[in-house]
């Protein structure tokens, strides 16, 4: 991951986390990416809950 895209997710956790809010995602296009950045910062879990990533069968 860039080290933007870590800078960022450490600040959403931390406004997530300070206003104990949480987060969730359903994606499709991004193939997961989103939950990815914001999972890999430690502690995600206390506000990371559930992410949803449909798939089409062709």
């Amino acid at each position: 991951m860039e080290f933007e895209s870590k800078i960022i997710s450490r600040q959403i956790g931390n406004i997530l986390y300070a206003s104990g809010l949480t987060i969730g995602t359903a994606e499709s296009c991004t193939g997961g990416r989103i939950s990815e950045a914001i999972i890999a910062i430690p502690g995600a879990s206390d506000y990371f809950k559930e992410e949803s990533l449909p798939i089409q069968a062709k």
